[in-house]
């Protein structure tokens, strides 16, 4: 269970954060591809943050996590607010074995089962994982699939199923599957010369006339070819204002 907290709170930042890169996705030139000028890059993007402006989200699920050998299951409840917090509660076998507390400028976690705490700060973890981390993208990606990566050069591959976005500068590339015309992100990858993050989307939840991802995929690999997993179901979705979240540390934990 500690493998999986502790990936699941670094991946928790990658997914939440981009670094310039060399690696670049390709752009297949043999498909219809379209040179999208400002004013059509931007009616795109618009529609694809139009999910995104949520001020508060609530989710409860399961989780499953995959690397190499090890397989794990757990719950999760999920609260966010926006430009505020992010608080994750994993449970397993219905105990509460951590609680990760992400504000914009710091993370506290708590681990129940080794009666510790810590408090990590932003600046340290973009230094030893080489990443710059922007604290909104992370709610983004929970309530539209993707976030957007602004001052790039965009391309689009139209067809009746799917519209294919390709971003990429000298330093970095994503790549967007939307549906046509819904403009729902289904499959959102992003690459640098250290990380490939694939987020897949499966199903969607019609909630307040906004479709917020239920049901997704995470693939994780790093340079060294290693793949981390995550599964992850939301059996409830709620938009309501969240008055007061709970995060107490026990006087007699230690600090690690």
């Amino acid at each position: 269970m500690k493998f999986l907290y502790l990936n699941f709170l670094i991946l928790c930042i990658l997914i939440a954060s981009c670094h310039p890169a060399k690696k670049l996705t390709e752009i297949d030139h043999n498909s219809n591809v379209k040179k999208l000028d400002s004013c059509n890059v931007d009616c795109l993007l618009n529609k694809i943050t139009a999910n995104q402006n949520l001020h508060y989200f609530m989710g409860k699920g399961s989780i499953r996590y995959q690397f190499e050998n090890e397989r794990q299951d757990a719950r999760l409840t999920l609260y966010a607010i926006k430009d505020s917090l992010c608080l994750i509660s994993l449970k397993k076998l219905g105990v509460e074995a951590f609680r990760i507390l992400l504000m914009p400028d710091h993370i506290l976690v708590i681990d129940r089962l080794n009666q510790e705490y810590s408090n990590l700060n932003y600046s340290d973890l973009q230094n030893q994982y080489q990443l710059e981390i922007k604290f909104d993208w992370l709610q983004n990606l929970l309530s539209s699939g993707c976030f957007i990566k602004e001052a790039m050069d965009y391309q689009m591959i139209d067809s009746a199923l799917n519209l294919k976005l390709k971003g990429s500068s000298k330093s970095y590339a994503v790549a967007y599957t939307l549906s046509n015309p819904e403009v729902l992100c289904k499959d959102f990858k992003l690459e640098n010369s250290q990380y490939a993050l694939n987020f897949i989307v499966s199903d969607y939840l019609k909630l307040e006339n906004r479709s917020i991802p239920s049901k997704f995929k995470i693939e994780f690999e790093s340079i060294d070819r290693s793949v981390l997993n995550l599964d992850l179901i939301w059996d409830e979705i709620k938009l309501d204002p969240i008055i007061q979240v709970k995060f107490n540390i026990p006087d007699h934990y230690k600090k690690r």
